[in-house]
């Protein structure tokens, strides 16, 4: 009844969350503002049993929550931008950076895009393409790498060189649009399939998960630190020369 900031966490059944969330509306005080955690439900449904669903918007942070920044704000056509302001405030104080979608879209914006590379990946394997680990170690040490300084649009820039932005993107995107039209379109795995890609999984990642997740979230911190170095105060990139660039070592101890 005293919080300001009301966080529903609960797992990913529509209707439970509907129910939780108008109880909460009962006891919350009239200012609070009430933020449902999740990377695929929207706005709009979650609040469909609210009395005052302009002070509700959803929330999205990736796993590990409590060392990768960003959280991807969706408020609803009912939000008030107020609310979302807050909420974003509060997110900053807290370390975090956000991002406010302008309007809903099916699965959210961070969903979509890691639906639409893991879709690709999990098509790469099924098909006899790559092997499943060889999948993991081209996006995190090519995409991955390459993006978590600039992400897919700065990434594009700074690769255009001498020819400028405008020249270089109209050659990517002809590039790009020969290899959309022969991209996975399915929709749906067969339980063939889905049995077939778990037990590759299973098969190729044996150890320990607590293990692994130990080494992950090191290897993310300092992560954070190199890029926290890069980048100037207001976040933006620097220009130095390679060579003062911070080498960090991943999970494997090689740079």
């Amino acid at each position: 009844g005293d919080a300001d900031w009301v966080l529903d966490v609960m797992p990913l059944d529509l209707s439970a969350k509907q129910r939780l969330l108008e109880q909460v509306e009962q006891v919350a005080r009239i200012s609070a503002v009430i933020v449902s955690h999740t990377g695929t439900m929207s706005t709009s449904a979650l609040c469909g049993r609210l009395r005052r669903p302009e002070r509700f918007l959803v929330a999205y942070s990736m796993d590990p929550v409590e060392l990768i920044p960003l959280v991807e704000l969706i408020p609803g056509p009912l939000t008030d931008p107020s609310c979302a302001a807050r909420v974003q405030g509060w997110l900053e104080r807290l370390d975090r950076r956000t991002v406010v979608l302008k309007r809903e879209v099916p699965g959210n914006a961070t969903m979509r895009i890691a639906a639409a590379v893991w879709r690709e990946c999990i098509a790469l394997v099924l098909d006899g393409v790559m092997d499943l680990e060889d999948v993991d170690r081209l996006v995190s040490l090519g995409p991955a790498l390459a993006w978590a300084v600039g992400g897919p649009y700065l990434s594009q820039v700074m690769n255009a060189g001498a020819r400028g932005p405008g020249v270089f993107l109209n050659e990517m995107l002809q590039m790009h649009e020969e290899v959309w039209g022969r991209l996975a379109n399915w929709r749906n795995l067969s339980p063939e399939d889905r049995q077939r890609l778990v037990k590759l999984v299973e098969r190729t990642y044996e150890g320990e998960p607590a293990e692994m997740r130990e080494e992950r979230d090191k290897f993310i911190a300092r992560l954070l630190q190199a890029l926290e170095q890069l980048s100037g105060p207001d976040g933006a990139l620097e220009d130095r020369p390679t060579a003062d660039l911070p080498m960090i070592d991943g999970p494997d101890g090689r740079p």
